[in-house]
């Protein structure tokens, strides 16, 4: 999805440097990058069933996979809205904003829609269910101040991205993406080791996580380096 997501976003805005060296590095180092997710989905599937042969738990990977599918590809219009919304970023700097804020703008309207849909989506949810007594049960306060904390971890995240973005020139915004997300990836993947997530998986599983993660390391060099000649 990634790779898919970069490609459509060159060739839209900057066809003419794909044969070039930093092109090319971008095309390969998303192609490492899938072939890494590749393996990921391997380890992941063979962990679900060392799991579900070890307590009989029904595993809902097919689902979960289908569902990681349609959320890359649909992530992905984030950026999008960063590449072509860059008007707005370079009205906002050209009103006096600094360069590393004047992306603020375009996150304020992106994220503003995407918690309209989140919302709507969660009363239905809790409405359908009938689960907003959850809300009262154990400490509601802490709820708040784990909700509020999450929302600006991610925010400053993206926020911190766009600052990142910015500072790697016209195609920023195109390598500076894949990055991310193979990070955000890394240390998913990390703090699930860290929970114990990968407790009571094979060897043969725990083998193809670690080569997917190196594979990601590998694509983020590969960017990078291209990027930076």
């Amino acid at each position: 999805m990634l790779y898919c997501a970069n490609r459509i976003t060159k060739l839209a805005t900057h066809p003419e440097q794909l044969a070039a060296k930093h092109g090319l590095a971008l095309i390969a180092g998303t192609a490492v990058m899938v072939v890494g997710l590749i393996f990921l989905a391997v380890a992941g599937r063979a962990r679900e069933r060392d799991l579900r042969t070890g307590n009989g738990v029904r595993s809902g990977f097919t689902v979960g996979l289908v569902i990681c599918i349609f959320s890359g590809i649909f992530s992905s219009m984030l950026n999008f809205s960063f590449v072509f919304g860059d008007e707005l970023r370079l009205r906002a700097f050209e009103s006096g904003a600094s360069n590393a804020m004047a992306a603020n703008p375009i996150w304020a309207l992106t994220v503003s829609g995407g918690f309209v849909a989140n919302f709507v989506y969660c009363v239905y949810l809790l409405n359908k269910n009938r689960t907003w007594a959850v809300f009262r049960e154990g400490n509601p306060a802490s709820y708040c101040a784990l909700g509020i904390s999450t929302g600006l971890l991610w925010f400053g995240g993206i926020v911190f991205y766009g600052m990142g973005a910015a500072s790697l020139g016209s195609l920023g915004n195109i390598v500076g993406w894949p990055i991310f997300m193979t990070i955000d990836i890394i240390a998913a993947l990390f703090w699930g080791a860290m929970s114990g997530e990968w407790r009571g998986a094979s060897r043969r599983a725990l083998v193809y996580n670690w080569v997917g993660v190196g594979l990601l390391l590998l694509a983020i060099a590969v960017i990078s380096v291209g990027n930076a000649g």
